[in-house]
């Protein structure tokens, strides 16, 4: 299908004539409270082992992992997205990230039936293990390709605070 200027211009003016529609009939106070109403990211370190963020986690990444390659959604696929397309060492990579985890929240929140659920952070420059929560016997969250264990204390050189100046 080829696009010409002229078709390109329709649709610019459709989507500022949709922006701008919104704008009067308040949908953008509508989507400013979805944005002030949606679930906090928690630290994983604060979390029980059998909190619901985790349990919903757990649960939708079991899902995720029984899905055929063919769906979107599998966890192989979304790890793939991530190995390809993530652009790391440039400026596009803290907003690329924001867009991932919010398709893979709501992936994680469709599929564990949890609506309250956010993608828990691990802030791995005040605790540079990772979380217990990985690890254990029949745990959809284990990932065995893992040099670490969960007594390991990783290395400043990869979780340090010049890791995180470089990266912001």
């Amino acid at each position: 299908m080829h696009i010409d200027r002229r078709d390109s211009l329709k649709i610019l003016g459709g989507s500022v004539a949709g922006l701008y529609t919104l704008g009067l009939l308040g949908g953008c106070e509508s989507l400013q409270q979805q944005i002030q109403n949606r679930p906090t990211r928690r630290n994983i370190a604060t979390l029980a082992n059998n909190d619901p963020i985790v349990l919903a986690y757990r649960d939708a990444v079991t899902q995720m992992k029984a899905l055929p390659m063919s769906d979107r959604r599998n966890w192989t696929r979304q790890a793939q997205i991530h190995q390809d397309f993530c652009p790391h060492g440039n400026w596009y990579f803290l907003p690329w990230h924001r867009a991932y985890l919010y398709y893979f929240e709501t992936i994680v929140r469709h599929l564990s039936g949890f609506n309250e659920f956010a993608l828990p952070y691990w802030n791995w420059t005040c605790t540079p293990r990772i979380p217990g929560h990985f690890f254990g016997p029949n745990n959809s969250l284990v990932d065995n390709t893992r040099t670490k264990g969960p007594n390991d204390t990783i290395s400043t050189l990869v979780t340090g605070q010049d890791v995180l100046e470089d990266i912001l």
